[in-house]
């Protein structure tokens, strides 16, 4: 897709996409997700000026390559309601590797409801949500250390008191 797509914006009727979208541009009017969504020409930021819903059947796929919105990863922005479900799929391009603290504000929208059914993620990452007031959706993208990562934080932390507490007796 490139440019605008127009669907019906009647309550209660919907254009329903079975198969594979993908590219960048704008929807205006009430929009079904069943096949596989992914927004942008990596990356982009997509609007769809009505509702939309991603099904059981749909994979909505968020490429990040960058920490701006839109031209850093994708982002999708529905003015109306947005009904979850389907897999959530993050796919990191360009070599990019978030750092702990980065913040991907991904999906807004007037109302969210439901879930995803999956998540995706890279090897190595976690994902924490936030839905903040007005229907936003936050996640923040973070790796996970290596166990044996873990155990050399824990051991230099313990050095660490030990140290201190020999110089507070001393």
């Amino acid at each position: 897709m490139q440019g605008v797509v127009n669907g019906p914006t009647t309550l209660g009727q919907a254009i329903t996409f079975t198969g594979p979208v993908s590219g960048a541009g704008s929807f205006h009017g009430d929009f079904i997700f069943d096949g596989s969504y992914s927004p942008g020409n990596s990356p982009a930021a997509t609007i769809i000026d009505g509702d939309a819903t991603f099904t059981s059947g749909n994979t909505l796929i968020i490429e990040l390559g960058g920490i701006t919105p839109g031209t850093g990863y994708d982002t999708v922005s529905v003015t109306g309601e947005l009904s979850l479900g389907g897999t959530f799929e993050i796919v990191l391009i360009n070599g990019f590797e978030p750092a702990p603290e980065d913040i991907f504000n991904i999906i807004t929208a007037g109302t969210i409801t439901g879930l995803f059914d999956t998540v995706i993620l890279p090897d190595g990452y976690t994902l924490t949500g936030d839905a903040a007031a007005g229907g936003g959706f936050s996640l923040s993208l973070a790796s996970i250390p290596e166990p044996a990562t873990c155990a050399a934080l824990l051991g230099a932390a313990v050095l660490g008191f030990v140290a201190r507490r020999k110089r507070r007796r001393a």
